[in-house]
């Protein structure tokens, strides 16, 4: 089937089966949300959507979220970013010039990575996004 097939269709399989038949350990999502306004890109908005990811990926955080500025001469200025949790970390960028939103969530059980993605496009304000999901066995 292609991508475009229907939700409903039941030869697609889901994520939950996916890891399901992976016997997977864990999940790697990567997720990249492209055209987010600058004013969505800062620390404390960043702040408030890894709290909010958090609660969406039902776990609890082992400490306070990290967030801080970067220049890299070649890459320009942005934002990285980490949150420890007890099953899991999110880390990841922020590109001030591309205005681009990188993420990477790895959790030691299943979570959705559309919901998870939606929730990033909705709260960044991006106008599209790219997933890429990986089994940990």
């Amino acid at each position: 089937k292609t991508v475009a097939a229907k939700a409903g269709d039941e030869s697609v399989m889901s994520w939950q089966q996916r890891y399901c038949n992976a016997d997977a350990w864990g999940m790697l999502c990567s997720i990249d949300v492209y055209d987010c306004p600058e004013e969505m890109l800062s620390q404390g908005n960043i702040q408030s959507l890894l709290n909010n990811l958090c609660e969406k990926l039902n776990a609890a955080s082992c400490c306070n979220n990290c967030c801080v500025k970067f220049h890299d001469p070649e890459r320009g200025k942005g934002l990285r970013f980490t949150q420890i949790l007890d099953s899991g970390t999110v880390t990841g960028r922020c590109s001030l010039e591309r205005k681009t939103f990188y993420c990477d969530i790895f959790m030691c059980r299943f979570f959705d990575p559309r919901k998870i993605s939606e929730l990033l496009i909705k709260e960044l304000s991006g106008s599209y996004y790219r997933l890429q999901v990986a089994m940990r066995q």
